[in-house]
């Protein structure tokens, strides 16, 4: 095998429905998901070390259709990712 740097990110609703959190179509593979924060992006080992995703994605929800860090839209390119299902589904 190889090691993956990649993530499939989904949106799950209270009642359970599923939904890909899909990138803009401009996106390409590689791209990085931007949450809108003033800092540097955290090197792989700080997001290992320090756990960053583990304490981030409880923030992580959908509103009217796109998906939201906090108040921070997901975007790629400056373009929203989206998932179709209802207000207020985790992504994880």
């Amino acid at each position: 095998g190889f090691p993956s740097h990649g993530m499939v990110l989904c949106a799950t609703a209270a009642d359970g429905s599923l939904s890909f959190v899909t990138p803009p179509p401009a996106s390409k593979p590689g791209d990085r998901v931007e949450l809108g924060l003033p800092n540097p992006p955290a090197s792989e080992a700080q997001v290992d070390k320090k756990k960053l995703f583990v304490k981030a994605q409880p923030l992580f929800v959908v509103k009217g259709g796109r998906c939201f860090f906090k108040d921070r839209p997901f975007a790629v390119g400056g373009e929203a990712c989206t998932a179709t299902v209802a207000d207020g589904a985790t992504i994880n």
